[in-house]
């Protein structure tokens, strides 16, 4: 008996979904190392190869198109990543010089020792 998916005139998206699903998610898991970005990534690669099916489906290799797709998927995720704004550190309002985070905090526990120690007296 000949696999449905050894000719590519007769698999459909679903069917190619259904049989090679489990496959590009745990190839987006190595990627990601995270079960849940893997499905999105399959997810997004998935939702971008179905209006192209077609023209996947004449590749001479769908496989390796649809991880490419993959890989492609997780490429985009990680400059969104990258990109999106970081906090700047310590930043002063104008006009006032920055205090180091280390400071601040070793100057409040100087006053809390202060106070504490005039409670003991």
């Amino acid at each position: 008996m000949v696999s449905a998916l050894s000719d590519p005139t007769r698999v459909d998206f679903e069917t190619y979904v259904t049989a090679r699903g489990a496959g590009l998610l745990r190839f987006a898991y190595v990627l990601t190392a995270n079960e849940a970005d893997a499905q999105d990534i399959v997810q997004d690669a998935l939702s971008r190869a179905l209006p192209r099916w077609s023209r996947i489906m004449s590749a001479d290799d769908p496989d390796a198109y649809v991880r490419r797709m993959v890989v492609n998927a997780h490429v985009s995720w990680w400059r969104k990543v990258r990109r999106r704004e970081a906090p700047a550190g310590n930043v002063a309002p104008p006009g006032h010089a920055p205090v180091a985070a280390d400071a601040v905090i070793a100057r409040g526990l100087a006053s809390l020792r202060t106070v504490m120690g005039e409670r003991d007296e």
